[in-house]
C-alpha cells in the first residue's frame, strides 16, 4: 500500500521542471524582436516556424527581412517559383521590406530564366508595395544560372536609390554593373566575393567604384578579372579590404589590380597569395591612411623552377613600391610567407 501511494506522488523537482517548461517566454516578446529572430531563417522555414504558435501565426506576413535561399527543400524550379509568388501574395500589403537575400545556387535554380523570373517577381513586389530597399545580398554557385547584372534590375524598378548595402557572391560583373554611379546615392557598403570583372575591350582599365558618391566600406574578396585591368578608387572610402587568392589549378584565374587610390581612406587590409609571375602588385595612393595590414605569401610547389634574377628583382621592386605607398600609415603590420608543398 505504501509503495502504491508513493508511486502516485510526483517529486517536487519534477513538478518544478514541468512548470518551467510550460512557460512560453518567447511569444511575449515584442514583434520587432520576434521578427529579428525569424530574419535568420529562409522564407520556407519562417512560414513553418510561424504555425507552431497561435501568437506567431501571422508573423511571417510582415517580416521585414526576406531570405530566399537554396537551403529550402524545393525539388525543381517551378516549385520554388510558386513558393515565392505565393509567399509574396499572402504578405500584408503595408509591410515594408528592409533586407532581401537571394541564393541562386542548388538544384532548384539551375535554369537561367527561373532565377531571373524570381528576382523580377521580388523587385516588382517591392516597387509596387513601397519602392524602397536598404540591404541586398545576391549569391549563386558555379552550378547555378548565369545571372548577370542583377543590380540593373533594381535600377529598372528604381530601387537602387535607397540601397545602403549591396553584397554580391559569385556573380559576373560587367563594367556597367556599377556604372549607374550617382544613382546609388545612399550606398555606403559594398562587398564582392568571388566575383568576376569583365570588359568589352581587352586590356582596358576599369574603375567601377569611382562614381559611387557615398561608398565608405568596400570589400573585394577573391575576385578575378577577365580581359581588363582594375583600378580601385573612391572619393569617400574609409575602409578597404582586398583579398587576392589566385588558384594554381585554373589557367585563366587572374586578378589584375594595378592601382588603389582613395584620398580619405583610414584603414587598408591587403592580402595576396599564389600570385602568378605575370601579375603585379598595385600602386597605392592613400595620403590619409591610419592603419594598414599587408600579408603576402606564395606557395612553392616541388616542381617549380627557381625564379630568374630578372623576375626576382621585379618582385622585390614591386614590394618596395607597395610599401612606399604606405608611408603615411600610423600603424603598419607586414607579413611575408613562402609556403613549400
Amino acid at each position: 500500500m505504501a509503495s502504491s501511494k508513493y508511486s502516485k506522488k510526483t517529486p517536487k523537482t519534477s513538478r518544478a521542471n514541468s512548470s518551467v517548461r510550460a512557460i512560453d517566454r518567447v511569444s511575449h516578446l515584442p514583434n520587432n524582436i520576434l521578427h529579428h529572430i525569424l530574419s535568420f531563417l529562409d522564407t520556407e522555414s519562417t512560414v513553418q516556424t510561424s504555425i507552431l504558435s497561435r501568437r506567431w501565426r501571422c508573423l511571417w506576413k510582415d517580416v521585414p527581412v526576406l531570405n530566399f535561399s537554396r537551403n529550402s527543400s524545393f525539388l525543381d524550379k517551378s516549385d520554388f517559383q510558386k513558393h515565392v509568388d505565393k509567399f509574396l501574395s499572402l504578405r500584408f500589403e503595408s509591410t515594408a521590406v528592409s533586407s532581401i537575400s537571394f541564393d541562386f545556387g542548388g538544384e532548384a535554380l539551375r535554369g537561367q530564366s527561373a532565377g531571373k523570373e524570381i528576382f523580377e517577381s521580388v523587385m516588382q513586389y517591392i516597387a509596387a508595395a513601397q519602392g524602397r530597399i536598404s540591404h541586398v545580398f545576391i549569391s549563386k554557385t558555379s552550378h547555378a544560372a548565369d545571372i548577370r547584372d542583377m543590380a540593373s534590375a533594381m535600377v529598372e524598378h528604381n530601387l537602387h536609390g535607397s540601397l545602403e548595402t549591396l553584397k554580391l557572391h559569385k556573380s559576373n560583373l560587367k563594367n556597367s554593373l556599377l556604372g549607374y554611379g550617382p544613382g546609388f546615392k545612399l550606398l555606403t557598403t559594398l562587398e564582392l566575393q568571388q566575383c568576376a570583372f569583365f570588359s568589352s575591350a581587352s586590356g582596358k582599365l576599369i574603375d567601377p567604384f569611382a562614381n559611387l558618391p557615398t561608398l565608405y566600406h568596400l570589400k573585394v574578396i577573391n575576385c578575378t578579372t577577365w580581359g581588363c585591368l582594375l583600378k580601385v578608387s573612391g572619393p569617400k572610402l574609409l575602409d578597404l579590404e582586398i583579398h587576392i587568392l589566385v588558384s594554381q589549378h585554373l589557367v585563366y584565374s587572374t586578378f589584375e589590380l594595378v592601382e588603389v587610390s582613395a584620398p580619405k581612406l583610414k584603414s587598408f587590409y591587403f592580402r595576396a597569395g599564389n600570385k602568378k609571375s605575370t601579375e603585379k602588385l598595385p600602386e597605392l595612393n592613400l595620403p590619409l591612411l591610419d592603419n594598414a595590414c599587408i600579408r603576402l605569401w606564395w606557395t612553392k610547389q616541388k616542381h617549380d623552377h627557381p625564379l630568374d634574377n630578372e623576375t626576382a628583382e621585379r618582385h622585390n621592386h614591386e614590394c618596395m613600391n607597395l610599401f612606399c605607398g604606405l608611408h603615411n600609415a600610423k600603424s603598419l603590420v607586414l607579413r611575408f610567407d613562402m609556403v613549400s608543398n
